[in-house]
């Protein structure tokens, strides 16, 4: 499998949906943190993914959107997870890598993506930000929501999962389990290609199934269930490398976090505009 496909194929997520929390799908303040500008700009809208939560509010206010994905069985298969309304979309069945061959340029007021940098290989991604910056109008807005790897990037993954169960032993098993795969997950990243090598996650995934500490055991089943049947990987980047990129491109007008679920800080939604 090509990086790009490794990085856009987003097909096996579907069934799988409806297991992941915050961080991995967007809060209810997050969403609401969207809503807010949705209502504001709400003409020549494009939406990158096919993240339900934000076609939901598309839907509720009634407006035209159109969706840009890779992958049409993401795009049908988000159907099962929210009130959407097909009348509204218009789907493009492409690369986002491609975004400047399928529209005009200043063809958008608002653009939203939700986690969509960490799935564009790192070589790729300030491309990616100035061909967005080409379909952005004058004054329009990007709006994403963006993981930065400042806190567990590079930490002993031993030292992370002890703290992880002093701290969230009570913690709701979804919620649990997904705060830790994305400590994990930033523990097994590659500074230098900015990958997280999901190898070593399995590896280390696998190990923990053989101890015998049974409060872990079935958190660790459960991530292994949802994140290891498969190579998908993502890119992950500090703060500083994302802002430094962005600012190449784009002003950045505000950073919010949602608030609502531990590590929210580490998943800020930018508000962006073009310089």
């Amino acid at each position: 499998m090509s990086l790009e496909n490794k990085y856009l194929d987003w097909s096996g997520v579907v069934p799988l949906w409806g297991e992941y929390t915050s961080p991995f799908r967007p809060s209810e303040k997050e969403i609401l943190i969207y809503s807010e500008y949705i209502k504001e700009l709400g003409e020549n809208i494009l939406l990158l993914g096919a993240t339900p939560e934000i076609r939901e509010v598309l839907s509720k206010f009634k407006l035209k959107v159109t969706l840009l994905d890779s992958s049409l069985d993401m795009i049908k298969g988000m159907f099962n997870y929210g009130k959407i309304d097909r009348k509204n979309e218009t789907w493009i069945n492409d690369n986002w890598l491609k975004i400047d061959k399928v529209f005009e340029k200043n063809n958008f007021d608002l653009i939203l993506g939700d986690l969509v940098l960490r799935n564009i290989d790192a070589s790729q991604q300030e491309k990616f930000l100035k061909k967005t910056a080409n379909v952005l109008s004058s004054d329009g807005l990007l709006l994403l929501r963006i993981h930065c790897c400042d806190c567990y990037c590079g930490q002993d993954a031993d030292k992370v999962v002890d703290e992880f169960f002093n701290n969230f032993s009570n913690e709701n098993k979804k919620i649990a389990e997904d705060l830790l795969t994305s400590r994990l997950f930033d523990c097994f990243t590659n500074k230098k290609n900015k990958a997280i090598d999901k190898n070593k996650f399995i590896d280390y995934v696998n190990s923990k199934l053989k101890e015998e500490k049974q409060d872990q055991i079935e958190i660790f089943n459960r991530i292994s269930s949802k994140w290891c049947g498969n190579d998908r990987t993502w890119i992950q980047r500090t703060s500083d490398e994302i802002n430094k990129m962005i600012n190449k491109y784009f002003k950045i007008e505000y950073i919010f976090a949602g608030n609502d679920y531990p590590d929210s800080e580490f998943y800020p939604i930018y508000a962006i505009v073009k310089k």
